[in-house]
């Protein structure tokens, strides 16, 4: 009776620690997936942020342009 006891409780106690180590293991997944998301979105969004910089260049330099073509244009009407 005590030895289908103790190994009932065995039994009880394997399970539970596997289905622990389960648990773990499926978290942990989880949270390298998470992790890889977080850094997917980081690229995005720096590479974002760069294009958007770079579309601001473009533009300052097109009414940079436009300015001085406009001075020309005055300076040799008059």
């Amino acid at each position: 009776m005590e030895l289908e006891r103790e190994r009932l409780e065995r039994g009880w106690s394997e399970a539970e620690l596997n289905r622990v180590k389960t648990f773990w293991e499926i978290t942990q997944r989880e949270l390298d997936d998470s992790k890889r998301e977080v850094r997917n979105k980081e690229s995005s969004a720096e590479s974002a942020e760069e294009r958007h910089q770079l579309e601001i260049k473009v533009h300052l330099f097109t009414c940079l342009l436009c300015i001085i073509l406009l001075a020309l244009n005055l300076k040799f009407r008059n």
